[in-house]
């Protein structure tokens, strides 16, 4: 059986959009994203190099998109402010302790900045003092878990500082982190997800119909469905279709995936 050329539309996850900006077509603003980032945006436009939150803490249960609004957030302030330096140290290994996670970070900064990471702790200090005067180092940090991980970022960053991070248990924050919460699906989000990928895709791609559209909306949605999630049931969709040969994703394609999910032993 020959198969489809073309390429699944639902394949990316987290977009690295701070290295990739031509990927920002793929963002759909579901999850309550779109609040999120205005919030941001609406936080930083006018001061960002002197609003006193210097940290960001994106919240919001595994698959919802945290990573993207976060990258999201910084490659807005790649475009639209000048002298940023941006750091992406989001994917490093996670260390066990609070100390070691804070350590790791600091020394691939002093690494990146060639300041001296004999102090880990002084190290943002170190790279404030040999910063241009017009510049702005945003760091995209690993996820946060602990409330002192949390505060120690908060208060160890400098004025000419945004980090950013993420946490799917942490809902709280001290007064000087500005938190964008997102949480599950809403109503009109499946159909928006969908028309992004699609939108952003070859035009050879198959279209997915309106009946499977309404369907996950109307059976998925208002149990929790995450935005991860309904990526990786319409991958496994388009997979399907694509060995197939079909000229359209339907709704017994998404049935048959779901089914197989449900039997799948793994």
């Amino acid at each position: 059986m020959t198969h489809a050329r073309w390429t699944n539309p639902f394949t990316a996850a987290a977009l690295p959009l701070v290295e990739r900006p031509d990927l920002l077509g793929l963002v759909a603003e579901i999850d309550h994203f779109a609040a999120g980032f205005t919030r941001f945006t609406d936080s930083f436009a006018r001061s960002y190099t002197r609003d006193p939150a210097r940290l960001v803490l994106v919240t919001g249960p595994s698959g919802c998109g945290k990573s993207t609004l976060a990258q999201r957030c910084a490659r807005w302030l790649l475009d639209n402010a000048d002298g940023v330096v941006c750091v992406d140290l989001s994917h490093e290994p996670v260390a066990l302790t609070v100390r070691e996670r804070i350590d790791a970070v600091c020394r691939q900064l002093a690494a990146r900045f060639d300041v001296s990471s004999d102090d880990p702790r002084q190290v943002l200090d170190e790279i404030d003092a040999v910063l241009p005067d017009d510049a702005l180092l945003v760091v995209l940090l690993p996820p946060v878990e602990l409330p002192a991980e949390l505060r120690w970022y908060a208060g160890a960053a400098r004025e000419r500082m945004i980090l950013f991070t993420e946490s799917s248990h942490l809902r709280e924050a001290p007064d000087d982190v500005t938190t964008l919460p997102l949480g599950p699906l809403t109503p009109g989000d499946v159909d928006r997800f969908v028309t992004a990928r699609l939108n952003a895709a070859h035009p050879t791609i198959p279209p997915l119909a309106p009946s499977a559209i309404e369907w996950i909306e109307h059976r998925w949605s208002p149990v929790g469905l995450s935005a991860d999630a309904l990526r990786r049931l319409l991958y496994e969709a388009y997979e399907d279709v694509r060995q197939r040969g079909t000229t359209e994703v339907d709704l017994d394609a998404i049935m048959t995936t779901r089914l197989r999910r449900l039997l799948d032993p793994l």
